[in-house]
Formats: C-alpha cells, structure tokens, sequence
C-alpha cells in the first residue's frame, strides 16, 4: 500500500490471517490412530500432509518430487483442481503405495491429524491459513518463502523456509529435517501460530485499532 499507492505508513495497520483454536488442535494418540486408519496409512511410518488446490500455482508436482528423496515417508494430499490427473499419473509413476490422494475433504482436522508435517510448495501466497491451521495442529512446516509464509513459520525453529526457487532436494532435505524434530518444532509452531494467529490475538489487535474493548480468553 505505501509502496504502490503511496498511502502514510502511518495509516497503515497490519492484522494477519488466523484460525479458531477450538477448530485447530493437536491429536489425542487415539485420534492420531483414528485418523490414519481413516486413510489407510500405517500408524508408525512418516506421514506429510498437501493441503490445497491441485493447481499450478501451488505446485503439488514439486511435493511429490520431493517426497521421492524420502524413503518410508506417504503423501496425503488433501485437494481438488485442474492438475489432478496429473498428480495422480506422477503419484503412480512414483509409487501409488506412498501417495494418498483424497480429493476434497470436507474435515481437514482429519487430514492433520494424520500428518507429522504439511509441505506448501506454493508459487505465490497472500498468508496462507494451511501454515496456521497446522501450527495449531502442533505440526511443523515446510513451505517456500511466499507472501508472509515467514512471518508463520518461524525457519529453523517451527519448521523450514526454503526459496521459492527451491530444488526438490531441497524441500525434501528440509521435510526430513522437519520430521526429524517434529515434535519440538511442532510444539513451538503451536506456540507461534496461538500468540499470533489465533482468533483471540486478530480480535485483540482489531480492538486495539477500533479503540476499545477487551477479549477474554
């Protein structure tokens, strides 16, 4: 706005994306278990999670790519759009057993719970709601370094930002990194994404802005 249109930085006020805790929340072992039966996946094996349109501009060829540097690791892809017969040709010339693709769904809380880390390979983002939803989710995050996907995931310490030009070895090498301590980085993620991202912390800065009120937690 003050770059291109030459607003007062003054007048300028930024509130970010969020997610309702009550909808967003880490598993219950019995709700993990659940969900991955749900799917079909092994309740021990390493799991990351696609969450969006099966469209260009998300680049979901770029997660299976990288998911095929990753030995005993599935891809649950949560999506619909114009590249899926693509997606599902690439999935099954890699390795239909690695590759779970659900289409559109209309309980995603499912889909994270699953998961031990979501992967966004996003082209061009605004603040993408998926990196919030699974910081709450208490799970790390790989995504690339679109719009204001860095100021959710927290690189190297919630999860791992690599260049939007990154190589699938890349990503893949910051996915293992993730799953690696994705219990740690995870738990700061939530942190990250509930002082931040909440509804409670947007409701607090829209009161601050309007002047006045207060939010209980």
């Amino acid at each position: 706005m003050v770059a291109l249109y030459g607003v007062d930085e003054r007048r300028v006020h930024v509130i970010p994306n969020w997610r309702s805790e009550a909808d967003f929340r880490p598993p219950s072992t019995s709700e993990r278990d659940s969900s991955r039966q749900r799917f079909g996946l092994s309740t021990r094996g390493r799991v990351v999670a696609f969450v969006g349109a099966l469209s260009e501009e998300k680049r979901p060829d770029l997660a299976l790519r990288a998911l095929s540097e990753l030995p005993d690791t599935t891809l649950l892809i949560a999506g619909d759009g114009p590249l899926r017969s693509e997606v599902e040709a690439q999935a099954s010339a890699l390795d239909p057993s690695r590759v779970v693709l659900l289409g559109a769904v209309d309980d995603v809380l499912s889909v994270y719970h699953a998961a031990d880390a979501v992967v966004l390979t996003s082209r061009t983002e605004g603040m993408p709601g998926v990196l919030i939803e699974a910081g709450l989710c208490g799970l790390p995050c790989v995504t690339t370094a679109v719009g204001a996907a860095a100021e959710v995931v927290q690189d190297g310490d919630s999860g791992c930002v690599v260049a939007v030009d990154a190589s699938p070895h890349e990503i893949a090498q910051a996915l293992d990194h993730a799953l690696r301590n994705a219990q740690d980085m995870g738990a700061r993620g939530q942190t990250v994404c509930r002082e931040g991202f909440s509804e409670i912390a947007t409701a607090r800065l829209w009161l601050d802005l309007l002047g006045g009120g207060r939010v209980s937690d």
